[in-house]
């Protein structure tokens, strides 16, 4: 047997050792600047809309990228119909809201809202008082919604 096949092989797994070694630590590079998501420690609180709300809730609309009946939201906090939205502000910025009415829902998308969406529809079901088993949204609404 010639030794040169054997050199070359020899050549050819250290350069394959060293691709990997270099892969390798590349990979753990770019997980170390990637940033680790976690949910929000950030206090929610949660109150009816105000008129004064109505840019923030059209803004949370569009970036919900929620039905054109979104927009129905920031309508209700200007034209005076508050009371009708709940809510949730985290750092003193509005991150989800919810219109008692029809049940629509609207968060930020850039933020984890999943607890604030959860607190408000829980908040909707105590204003309410319960009454409804089949859904947490007044009866009335429910029948507007349903097919004919």
């Amino acid at each position: 047997m010639h030794p040169v096949p054997s050199i070359g092989l020899a050549l050819a797994l250290e350069r394959e050792r060293a691709v990997v070694a270099q892969t390798r630590r590349a990979s753990i590079r770019r997980e170390a600047e990637i940033p680790q998501l976690r949910p929000s420690t950030e206090a929610i609180t949660l109150r009816r809309a105000r008129a004064a709300d109505a840019a923030a809730l059209s803004t949370l609309a569009q970036l919900d990228g929620a039905s054109p009946d979104a927009d129905r939201l920031s309508a209700l906090a200007r034209d005076g119909g508050e009371g009708a939205v709940l809510v949730a502000e985290a750092g003193g910025t509005i991150v989800a809201a919810l219109d008692l009415t029809h049940g629509l829902l609207v968060a930020d998308p850039f933020r984890h809202t999943f607890a604030a969406a959860e607190l408000l529809r829980e908040r909707a079901r105590q204003l309410e008082g319960g009454r409804s088993r089949r859904g947490w949204f007044p009866l009335a609404a429910r029948l507007r919604a349903r097919p004919s």
